[in-house]
């Protein structure tokens, strides 16, 4: 089963139960960074190595599209899906009728108008946070299927079961000293459980489960203890190996 890696020893006492209405906006300045930063920083560690010019790439759940604003223009098609009208109709209005940028209603979890094996990389940053692991679940299965064989998803989601969320410390400063990045992942490391295996229930190969990036660890989503996953849909003709695998290929 894929570990989390992570900075530190134990959880410490919980705070509270319950999240903000914006995840990230949260996040950000919780890691002692900007927020302008911590967001560049996620693209550059999680999504850049995985775009390319003739990609086509989907966002589930844009918000207001500071992360949409981030992707478009570096893939050669991207799909912006969400199910409240009042959102994609914010996306145009923010981004104009692009040729490169196209909207898609959800409808009970389906992307009704995406086809099977037509996504490179397929994302989500804002939502699944939100949301119980039996939803997270159901998406997965959906993401899977539009995904190309190769393809990669990039998932920031909870860790626990929503009944079991907690706060935990804050990040008062950067502590760069304390975790080498060579020894980050080792040191306090906590299992995700039933999160990790409706992955590969969904026939997807879990690559990387992180709560934390950047050299020293600084930016992070562990606030509420979210991590942030990276699979990849496995082309048919190669074995997949079982537990985490690297991300070759």
């Amino acid at each position: 089963m894929p570990e989390v890696e992570r900075h530190g020893g134990g959880w410490p006492e919980p705070a509270r139960a319950g999240r903000p209405s914006s995840e990230h906006e949260d996040n950000g300045p919780y890691s002692a960074q900007p927020l302008l930063l911590w967001r560049e920083s996620l693209v550059a560690e999680f999504l850049a190595p995985r775009m390319g010019a003739g990609m086509t790439a989907l966002e589930v759940g844009p918000g207001a599209g500071d992360w949409t604003e981030r992707i478009i223009g570096s893939v050669q098609t991207l799909l912006v899906a969400d199910r409240r009208a009042r959102t994609l109709e914010g996306i145009q209005q923010r981004f104009g009728h692009r040729p490169d940028l196209r909207v898609v209603q959800i409808l009970n979890h389906r992307l009704i108008d995406v086809a099977d094996g037509s996504v490179d990389l397929a994302y989500s940053l804002d939502f699944f946070p939100l949301v119980d692991w039996s939803v997270l679940d159901e998406w997965l299965g959906e993401l899977s299927r539009v995904l190309r064989p190769g393809g990669h998803l990039v998932v920031h989601h909870a860790a626990t079961p929503r009944r079991l969320r907690t706060v935990s410390p804050r990040r008062e400063q950067l502590r760069a000293t304390r975790t080498s990045p060579s020894s980050r992942g080792r040191a306090g490391r906590q299992a995700t459980g039933g999160a990790s295996a409706s992955f590969t229930d969904s026939g997807l190969v879990t690559t990387r489960q992180t709560s934390c990036w950047g050299p020293s660890g600084e930016f992070t989503v562990d606030k509420y203890r979210d991590v942030i996953t990276v699979a990849r849909k496995p082309t048919a003709n190669r074995r997949v190996p079982t537990g985490l695998a690297d991300e070759r290929g």
